[in-house]
């Protein structure tokens, strides 16, 4: 008789703490943990902090997805500890505003690669590759890189992630980090064209208020007495036949290739030395005439 009773007070408990629990378990449908109308399959609901949670049996190594429910934060969490959850990923900062998403909330940096990061955001590998994007299709590629061998990086932007041939490089070989560099490769940088042909090639206008050009080698040599100054009969028969100055690039020449602003200048500044000796001499031989004329007319 004593048998019988215990299974038939359990039977007549199991009604009664169904009813009391907010769990559903339907053979169908879905199934609600702290709540009696799930929305979807599997719908947990609680008053308190933790809404779903998962660790080992021994207490090591803790998961969860939590929901303060006080601020309105959503946090996914995982720790060495159910207890200390040292890596977090947090939706939501206070009043339940759920405007933003925050690696590590508390104060801490984030590490990729590294499990000492020394900044928000500390990317690290031992590879070349720090930090690539690019589209789904393998099309237009932005990275920052950095060669692990030579110390250098590079702000890389290409239309296929294998090309790159947009660089900015920061450094140049073993990690001196003393330059910048445009397309290090041993390419040129063009601005309004895709055909450089100079170390910098502009199509269109340059505004400065000053451009300073270095030159080896300037035109004081014509002042020296051993320079050979062309006499103007020569300059003149050679600009009947060329239509331009000796020495100076024609027509066709600069509308093929340009002209150096170093070189012109000094070419410039010779034929205006050349023209003041031009002068200086036509000056003295003026002068003999007048002396020849003055003569003369003293001798009438």
């Amino acid at each position: 008789m004593h048998k019988l009773l215990l299974p038939l007070a359990v039977c007549f408990c199991l009604p009664n703490i169904s009813i009391a629990q907010t769990n559903v378990f339907p053979s169908s449908g879905n199934v609600g943990i702290g709540t009696t109308s799930p929305i979807s399959q599997l719908h947990l609901s609680s008053d308190s902090n933790h809404s779903f949670n998962l660790s080992r049996s021994n207490g090591t190594y803790g998961f969860r997805i939590y929901r303060d429910a006080l601020a309105g934060n959503i946090l996914f969490q995982i720790g060495t500890t159910p207890t200390t959850w040292e890596t977090k990923i947090k939706i939501g900062e206070g009043g339940g505003a759920n405007t933003k998403l925050l690696l590590n909330p508390n104060g801490g940096n984030v590490g990729i690669g590294t499990t000492s990061p020394i900044s928000q955001l500390h990317l690290s590998s031992d590879s070349n590759h720090s930090f690539n994007l690019s589209r789904s299709n393998g099309t237009y590629g932005f990275r920052i890189y950095r060669d692990a061998l030579g110390g250098n990086i590079l702000f890389q932007i290409g239309t296929t992630p294998t090309t790159w041939e947009t660089k900015i490089k920061i450094g140049e070989g073993e990690g001196t980090n003393t330059k910048l560099l445009l397309n290090p490769d041993g390419g040129n940088v063009g601005i309004g064209t895709s055909l450089p042909s100079e170390k910098l090639s502009v199509n269109g206008n340059v505004r400065a208020q000053k451009i300073i050009v270095t030159q080896t080698g300037w035109s004081d040599y014509v002042f020296e007495p051993a320079y050979q100054l062309r006499s103007l009969t020569d300059v003149e028969r050679f600009i009947k036949k060329n239509r331009r100055l000796p020495e100076i690039p024609s027509q066709k020449e600069v509308e093929e290739k340009g002209v150096s602003i170093g070189d012109n200048q000094a070419m410039l500044l010779k034929k205006i030395e050349e023209l003041t000796l031009y002068v200086i001499e036509l000056k003295k031989e003026n002068d003999g005439l007048k002396q020849r004329v003055e003569k003369i007319e003293r001798t009438k």
